[in-house]
């Protein structure tokens, strides 16, 4: 930074000048301290020297060359004279030795202390030091709300480690404290500790079993673990804003058995207590069962909820106010009704996401005689549906589905693992009844094709997108044969023998250019796509790509995009069904030129 610049000047104001003053009075001392440092280890060494020199002669002269009957009076005599004289000289070194050793220590010493207060000073008047207390906390709370590794350590208290400043801001700002992460394995000690700091703010739990290992030689298989553990966090539930109930990857078979242990206690812990402020509550219960009524007091403050083993029947007093919603259902034998889903949602007015995982209800023929008119979900914006569930089976039926609610006004609509049959069952449901998933509102379309094609051709990709003429952003994960049909639909559309122009406020497409989008013909397809758009009138502005190794990867095709439209990439990104709280939303990033032609590497 340039001295004298407006952000030096700033940093100048913060500075406590008697620290500043200090600081230069010890840097101007430090020099003279090492020089006189410098001038007594030399003498000191001198000496040393010296001593050793005459203590080695001494001996020399002692050593006898005869035996004393052979020697002259006056030979002994010029010996013991000698041995005299090196002695006095011994003694005379040995005398300056002394006081030249404590000197050199005290100035050593002296100087020691100086490189201390020096770095202490520094340490108050370095940037980071005399930023204002509320700034500091700012950059802690938003580097607290990225997401990070499970199980690594929490941000306060790393940040605590660094210094007794920071460490006493950190113990008076309640707000740094309020995410716990806790386990069965967890120190109650620690635990205790965040729920005291964090007063009197609402808190954000992540209860994780990933850790968890029960005792099988304890008579309870380790529950009484659970038991302190949720003991302390009940204590505080009146805080609870949100709470995560394990975390949305599959265990493997031995670990839900083990999970199966907590089961009953944990359900009973949670039935009694009382949460008037939770908002978010999310639950990927992974044992042998699902687990039954949660919160029997109600919870008024409810408004998201994604549920993955818990049984819906006994929670149905949960969902009345909800605005998000996310039933993932594992491989557990619950399936509601038509009848029970459609009166579910209808305790929903003011639902604007739904997600639903596979096949969550069960086929009922008799269903559209008894509701012959769909639900209509008026305040839904946003419909995530994974044609397969979790577990890769059960496909539901898309017609079924649509019979039981529409979405007259969504926003976004998410396909995931879709496959033909699907596709040809939404556009069966769309063709009759075009506003079942908004139709011209929609702006926002993500089509997802798996782990195998889709197998669209041009015609069904018309079809489907003949249907949403107002999309803006289209996101496209599939492989190369699949993204290739739609956007050569996207680029010209032909319909009753006449080109027609499909998606004409479409100005942003994502592709996955991981699925082998580019491998066969270096991506031309993508070009005569943008290029083609230009030439009809419907230019589109952005381009995205991911994941973001292999788009770089693929550097002819992001130069050649890159001076036509705007190109960004994103990190590796997994739309699966995640918490929203605690995934990471991907940020998308400009093209970076100088990677881009191999000037640099990240």
């Amino acid at each position: 930074m340039a001295e004298g610049s407006p952000v030096e000047g700033g940093m100048n104001n913060l500075r406590n000048p008697v620290y500043v003053q200090e600081l230069e009075a010890v840097i101007a001392e430090i020099p003279e301290k090492q020089s006189l440092a410098s001038l007594l280890r030399q003498e000191y060494d001198n000496i040393r020297k010296d001593l050793e020199a005459l203590t080695d002669e001494r001996a020399h002269v002692e050593t006898r060359v005869a035996p004393d009957s052979l020697l002259t009076a006056r030979f002994r005599e010029c010996i013991n004279a000698a041995l005299s004289d090196l002695d006095a000289s011994i003694r005379a070194q040995s005398e300056r030795l002394q006081p030249t050793e404590e000197r050199l220590r005290e100035v050593e010493k002296d100087l020691k202390e100086l490189r201390e207060r020096r770095q202490l000073l520094n340490s108050r008047v370095s940037p980071v030091q005399v930023l204002p207390e509320e700034i500091l906390v700012k950059i802690w709370n938003f580097a607290d709300a990225v997401p990070r590794p499970i199980h690594s350590t929490q941000l306060p208290f790393i940040l605590s480690w660094v210094n007794k400043r920071w460490r006493e801001i950190l113990t008076r700002t309640p707000t740094l404290w309020r995410f716990i992460q806790a386990s069965p394995n967890m120190s109650p000690g620690l635990l205790q500790l965040q729920v005291q700091r964090s007063a009197p703010c609402l808190l954000k739990i992540l209860f994780s079993f990933r850790s968890a290992r029960p005792r099988r030689t304890s008579t309870n298989g380790g529950v009484d673990r659970l038991l302190f553990v949720m003991t302390d966090l009940i204590k505080c539930a009146d805080r609870w804003q949100s709470f995560h109930l394990g975390e949305s990857s599959w265990s493997n078979w031995e670990q839900v058995a083990e999970l199966s242990l907590y089961s009953e206690r944990l359900q009973q812990l949670l039935c009694s207590v009382h949460v008037p402020h939770l908002q978010h509550f999310c639950a990927w219960w992974q044992g042998l069962d699902c687990l039954g009524e949660l919160f029997e007091h109600g919870a008024p403050s409810l408004a998201q909820m994604q549920l993955s083993g818990l049984s819906v029947f006994p929670n149905l007093h949960l969902f009345r106010r909800l605005t998000s919603l996310e039933l993932i259902q594992p491989d557990y034998d619950e399936r509601l009704t038509p009848t029970v889903f459609r009166s579910l949602l209808a305790q929903c007015p003011t639902l604007t996401h739904l997600g639903l995982d596979g096949n969550i209800f069960h086929s009922d023929p008799d269903f559209p005689s008894l509701h012959p008119y769909p639900l209509p979900l008026t305040s839904l914006t946003s419909l995530k549906l994974s044609v397969l569930n979790y577990s890769r089976v059960d496909g539901f039926n898309i017609p079924e589905l649509f019979q039981i609610f529409i979405a007259p006004r969504l926003e976004s609509l998410q396909l995931l693992f879709l496959s033909r049959p699907a596709c040809e069952g939404l556009m069966q449901v769309l063709e009759k009844s075009p506003m079942a998933c908004g139709s011209e509102s929609l702006f926002r379309l993500h089509i997802h094709a798996g782990e195998g094609r889709i197998g669209l051709g041009h015609s069904l990709s018309s079809r489907m997108l003949v249907q949403f003429p107002n999309i803006q952003h289209l996101w496209i994960n599939a492989p190369q044969e699949d993204g290739q049909e739609l956007l050569e639909a996207l680029a010209l559309h032909m319909g009753d023998g006449e080109p027609q122009r499909l998606c004409p406020s479409l100005d942003t497409v994502t592709l996955d250019i991981g699925f082998d989008q580019v491998d066969e013909d270096g991506g031309d397809y993508i070009r005569n796509f943008v290029a083609t758009r230009q030439v009809i009138g419907l230019p589109i502005t952005t381009l995205r790509f991911y994941p973001e190794m292999d788009a770089y990867a693929a550097r002819e095709l992001l130069a050649w995009c890159h001076e036509i439209v705007k190109v960004e990439v994103l990190p590796i990104r997994d739309i699966e069904f995640e918490c929203c709280e605690m995934s990471e939303k991907p940020i998308p990033a400009p093209l970076n030129l100088d990677r881009l032609h191999g000037c640099g590497r990240f």
